[in-house]
């Protein structure tokens, strides 16, 4: 959660300083990270892409040790904002935006991560970002597999 707090705070560095891109690039980061504490609080499975090769990821991040070939590191590959944020809403956390706003949001972090010069308001996508961090702060039900520790030591994708 302390990094999500650190992209946090550059993007408010960035705001004052009237830079977009920096802003929207380090809010969608900070969101992210939010967003994903909170489906690992519920469940670290809920951070899982549904691929075929996704059975490696589930079994780490549910604590589970999985034999690899020797050289081989693990990764742990997990979903990206836009689908956070959709299976957030799918287990009953409102995200305090309207559907357009969230939409705008993602946009701007993507246009701002991805390169290109997006069609975004600053205070728009500030505004935005403030309403998402403040409807992910309510506390989640922790399960008993809903560890954070669970992270430690693999790299996260």
């Amino acid at each position: 959660m302390a990094d999500g707090q650190n992209y946090a705070f550059r993007a408010m560095q960035a705001y004052l300083n009237a830079d977009a891109d920096l802003f929207a690039l380090h809010a969608g980061v900070a969101a992210e990270r939010l967003a994903k504490a909170c489906l690992v609080r519920r469940s670290p499975a809920l951070l899982v892409e549904l691929q075929a090769n996704a059975f490696s990821s589930l079994a780490m991040l549910l604590g589970i040790a999985v034999v690899e070939p020797p050289g081989r590191r693990t990764k742990v590959r997990t979903v990206g904002l836009q689908l956070a944020f959709a299976r957030l809403q799918a287990i009953g956390v409102q995200v305090d935006a309207s559907r357009e706003s969230l939409e705008n949001f993602i946009e701007a972090r993507n246009w701002a991560t991805h390169g290109g010069t997006g069609d975004f308001d600053l205070e728009e996508t500030a505004a935005n970002f403030v309403k998402i961090v403040d409807s992910l702060r309510a506390p989640l039900p922790t399960s008993s597999c809903g560890r954070a520790d669970a992270f430690s030591g693999f790299e996260i994708e």
